[in-house]
């Protein structure tokens, strides 16, 4: 229970306190409820956040050896490979290198999940060319073409709006602008 009262403008001796009971139990419990379910969302995020860095960690290996292999191949039978066999190869190598960023991009922005986000002036030609760049196989597949125009910068944190990227070509609009 809680009790509310005022002290009443009338002078009068001694002065007299009008209070009311309330009950506060709803209150209260809504309280503990809002209490326990900012530790569970605090778990899951730290839950989420060991994973995507253990994630990131464990496939660096497989993707170092993926690149490697193919290094190895492009070198040593570089004369008996034709330009087609060429090509796949750097497609595979830039793939790679793709990968790798894109699994540190979610590293960083795992750590960065709690830290305050970082204003910086960020070209939105040079994030479209690297979006169009993940998309070039598919590109050339549907023999689309796609010309950029120029882009203003715009402030904003780059891990937050780096994730974004894949979504690009999404109907809904998606990039967090700060």
């Amino acid at each position: 229970m809680e009790l509310s009262g005022y002290l009443s403008a009338q002078s009068s001796n001694p002065p007299s306190c009008p209070a009311a009971p309330v009950d506060v139990t709803a209150r209260n419990a809504a309280e503990t409820a809002l209490e326990r379910a900012n530790r569970d969302l605090a778990a899951a995020n730290d839950g989420l956040k060991k994973f995507a860095h253990i994630a990131s960690h464990d496939l660096q290996e497989p993707l170092r050896k993926i690149k490697q292999c193919g290094d190895l191949l492009k070198t040593e039978f570089r004369d008996k490979l034709d330009g087609d066999a060429i090509f796949c190869l750097d497609v595979r190598r830039d793939s790679t290198d793709r990968m790798r960023r894109l699994m540190r991009d979610i590293l960083n922005f795992s750590h960065s999940m709690n830290a305050a986000l970082s204003r910086t002036k960020l070209d939105l030609g040079e994030i479209a060319r690297e979006v169009l760049a993940e998309f070039d196989l598919k590109t050339r597949e549907s023999q689309a073409v796609v010309t950029v125009g120029e882009l203003p910068a715009i402030w904003g944190d780059r891990t937050a709006v780096r994730p974004y990227r894949r979504r690009a070509f999404e109907t809904k609009p998606c990039l967090n602008l700060i």
